[in-house]
């Protein structure tokens, strides 16, 4: 039976923590020794329409809530957000909003395969979607 601990994470490093927790259960030997290479998931990546209808069209409500980020980050574009700010535009605590997102990782790994970079920005405590995403995203939403 696992023991767990409580260790106290900035709140901006919360979303990270996690996806090295998934990271490392679905596949130790990798969470524990990265490749050179890797690649720096805070970062994101550009997506394409395909794969942005994909969070459009699902269900799961971990997936919707990250939807409603995705809107608010594309508006914004480039400028970007707090995960607080974020919240307060939802109507929820930022901290909360950001505990969710884990399950998002793992959709996404259920459909992308290793590569779980989000479409937004999240390093450094500030979350942003790039212009190629925020577009494309609006086209989506319209």
């Amino acid at each position: 039976m696992a023991t767990y601990i409580t260790v106290p994470v900035p709140e901006e490093l919360v979303s990270a923590v996690y996806r090295l927790i998934a990271e490392h259960q679905a596949s130790p030997a990798k969470a524990e020794k990265p490749a050179v290479d890797e690649r720096d998931d805070e970062a994101g990546r550009d997506w394409s329409f395909d794969d942005l209808q994909l969070i459009a069209d699902s269900d799961a409500s971990s997936v919707r809530s990250f939807a409603d980020v995705l809107t608010l980050l594309a508006d914004a574009s480039p400028t970007s957000m707090t995960i607080g700010e974020i919240g307060e535009q939802l109507g929820e605590k930022g901290l909360t909003l950001q505990n969710r997102f884990g399950a998002v990782t793992r959709w996404m790994r259920g459909r992308f395969g290793d590569d779980v970079r989000w479409p937004i920005r999240t390093a450094g405590g500030v979350w942003a979607m790039n212009e190629h995403n925020a577009e494309l995203w609006k086209q989506i939403r319209s």
